[in-house]
């Protein structure tokens, strides 16, 4: 069976927002893309989006200098850089 996809936005109307939602076989994956990020902690909107629907697996935090996975309960956040935005697919299928 072939894997369904899409790509979705997402935002509360308090403002909290992903930049992308992968959706795939119904599972959801917040991406967000910023252009450096420092912290080794997901983005606020990734957060928001988790305390939403807490049965997320993994999030994406795509910047220039970011590159590490850290894991909470049973998520993992992933931060890639613009090199490995690739490897995404590859991370849904582990």
């Amino acid at each position: 069976m072939t894997p369904s996809m899409e790509l979705r936005f997402w935002r509360t109307k308090k403002g909290e927002e992903v930049d992308l939602v992968l959706v795939k076989n119904r599972q959801p994956y917040p991406i967000e893309v910023k252009a450096r990020w420092q912290e080794h902690a997901p983005p606020s909107g990734v957060t928001a989006f988790c305390r939403r629907y807490p049965s997320v697996k993994k999030t994406f935090t795509i910047s220039a200098n970011a590159q590490d996975s850290i894991s909470e309960k049973a998520r993992t956040h992933h931060f890639l850089t613009l090199e490995h935005v690739s490897r995404i697919l590859d991370y849904l299928d582990t």
